[in-house]
């Protein structure tokens, strides 16, 4: 058997004076115990902020900014197609192929934009009372579980035109309206062409 204690260089190693000098302070139980608490203490203090608030300062005047903003009104996104949206309970992927905007039932649903009705589905499962528009170009938008409907198959449609009422019909959980939008029979997330 092959010793390799004897293979190793035979070096001392030397603590740092300040080391050996608070080693047994640290090696207390006590000691690291506080020490801890006041680390963690503050930490915390920093991380809230109190201590950089004293340093900020103030701020005079409103400094120009080169960053592009961008704003948007009453007129863009799901609001124009549901004023009365409360909020979006689900996001397009690829297992849920439209948008979900919540709002009151009885809340009146208009298209995304110009276009034709196409077809007009009742249904007591999926998608309920739904409505697709051919908008032209291969783009069409389909939107689901509506309570009452307002437009017949064959109906040009607006931005303006009541499609119908959100309702609750088909399979769904809560009133909301299901956005489908497609182009040339793709599936496409809502909300690229509602901004």
């Amino acid at each position: 058997m092959i010793d390799i204690k004897k293979w190793l260089p035979r070096t001392r190693v030397s603590s740092n004076p300040i080391s050996k000098l608070l080693r047994p302070f640290f090696e207390a139980r006590k000691a690291k115990v506080a020490f801890g608490g006041f680390l963690s203490a503050s930490s915390l203090i920093l991380a809230l902020g109190v201590y950089p608030l004293a340093k900020q300062r103030p701020v005079s005047a409103l400094e120009p900014t080169s960053l592009p903003l961008t704003v948007e009104t009453a007129a863009t996104g799901p609001i124009v197609i549901l004023p009365a949206m409360t909020g979006i309970s689900q996001r397009y992927w690829s297992e849920h192929p439209g948008l979900d905007i919540t709002a009151p039932r009885g809340s009146a649903i208009h298209p995304i934009k110009a276009g034709r009705v196409v077809a007009i589905s009742i249904s007591r499962f999926n998608y309920g009372r739904s409505i697709t528009i051919d908008h032209g170009d291969g783009l069409t938008s389909l939107y689901a579980h509506m309570g009452k409907l307002f437009v017949q198959e064959g109906d040009g449609v607006t931005e303006k035109t009541e499609l119908g009422e959100v309702g609750m019909t088909g399979y769904t959980s809560g009133p909301h309206l299901h956005l489908e939008i497609r182009k040339n029979g793709v599936s496409r997330n809502p909300l690229a062409h509602l901004r």
